[in-house]
């Protein structure tokens, strides 16, 4: 698992240290903390002494104000009123809070709860591979360490995640389109929070477990192998950016681009991932089909209106006791064109639920705001 800034848990270092930064590139909003606005310390000892001053310079007898006016109760617009790490925990807390995960062995499957039809609308159960089927993957795993030498810079610098990587597509940047970073840090988070459960109810050794030729060029992330956390993260952001996209006045050519350019990004860093030594290709299969059905999910709730109809949303099983002893292959499970996840041997849809009830104000501010960031 990626962290959205500084280290994640996936590389094994300390893998709070990126949730703390709630944003990644979002904490340069803050400019180390109090700090970069004109070069103040607003905290520092120095200026609380000053104030203390110039506070008794000032000020003399204490003079009542009017009444305040109270602001509105739940607003969504005072968001922009709150600190980007205040809004970072608001947005985790709408993206998890309809989130139900349950295992009952051999399958994990995280399931949103449903206000009307059916309580819980599984959106992703995974079945784990057999041992035999992650032995046999060990040789595209020891192939794909030729590659290292080329791919280092980029493995070292995907540590945190894809957003590097992504916000070259339209010029993304922290005084400019706040927004749209905001939106991508919280979907990585939520893939996140969900990716780990899988990880611990899986329990799927990593590669080096299996053969000690393999020599990782990274450490070893600390928990399973099963879904990859970097596909998951990568998969949901490059989905909900292009989704964004779509949602705009550009042309459909340059759509169709960012999305091209989106999802292969991603299939780049999942790829790293096994280059590193450290996962499996049945590792991404699994960790795409739980981003791009997340990042589908998300782009639903952040996009639907208060009262808005119903919308029927698929459920998917990775069963991978069914995948094959190969490469993992985007297209083949993937529909970029028409960013739909595909039915395969090993990815099913077992049943589809209408869901009414996505709407949340504090998500759709953050698409509407997000969007308009995009002209």
């Amino acid at each position: 698992m990626a962290g959205t800034s500084g280290f994640g848990p996936d590389q094994g270092h300390q893998g709070h240290q990126g949730h703390q930064g709630h944003q990644g590139h979002q904490g340069h909003q803050g400019h180390q903390g109090h700090q970069g606005h004109g070069g103040y310390d607003f905290d520092g000892a120095g200026i609380a002494s000053a104030l203390i001053t110039s506070h008794d310079g000032l000020i003399g007898t204490f003079a009542p104000p009017p009444e305040p006016n109270h602001l509105a109760l739940g607003d969504p617009a005072h968001l922009q009123r709150w600190s980007p790490q205040v809004r970072a925990l608001m947005f985790d807390q709408e993206l998890a809070a309809r989130l139900v995960f349950d295992f009952t062995d051999p399958t994990a499957t995280v399931s949103y709860l449903n206000v009307t039809g059916p309580a819980l609308h599984p959106l992703v159960s995974m079945t784990r591979p057999t041992e035999a089927t992650f032995a046999q993957q060990l040789p595209i795993v020891h192939n794909y360490s030729a590659l290292r030498s080329d791919r280092a810079n980029e493995i070292l610098a995907q540590l945190p995640g894809p957003m590097a990587f992504l916000t070259p597509l339209s010029i993304l940047r922290p005084d400019r389109t706040r927004w749209i970073l905001e939106l991508l840090g919280a979907v990585q988070r939520i893939v996140q929070y969900v990716q780990v459960r899988f990880k611990h109810a899986l329990a799927c050794r990593r590669p080096s477990e299996y053969s000690a030729q393999l020599m990782p060029m990274i450490l070893t992330p600390g928990h399973g192998t099963l879904p990859s956390g970097h596909a998951g993260e990568s998969f949901a952001m490059a989905y909900v950016l292009s989704a964004l996209f779509d949602a705009t006045a550009f042309d459909a050519a340059h759509k169709a681009q960012v999305r091209r350019l989106a999802f292969d990004i991603a299939a780049r860093v999942a790829q790293n991932r096994i280059v590193a030594g450290v996962h499996f290709p049945v590792d991404n299969i699994a960790g795409a089909t739980l981003g791009i059905t997340l990042g589908d999910l998300a782009v639903r709730r952040m996009m639907a209106e208060e009262g808005a109809a119903a919308e029927n949303v698929a459920s998917w099983a990775f069963d991978g006791t069914a995948a094959p002893n190969a490469d993992f292959d985007l297209h083949e499970m993937f529909d970029v064109a028409g960013a739909t996840l595909q039915a395969t041997a090993y990815l099913s849809t077992p049943s589809t639920n209408a869901l009414s009830d996505l709407h949340s104000p504090i998500l759709n501010y953050l698409w509407t705001q997000a969007r308009g960031e995009l002209s």
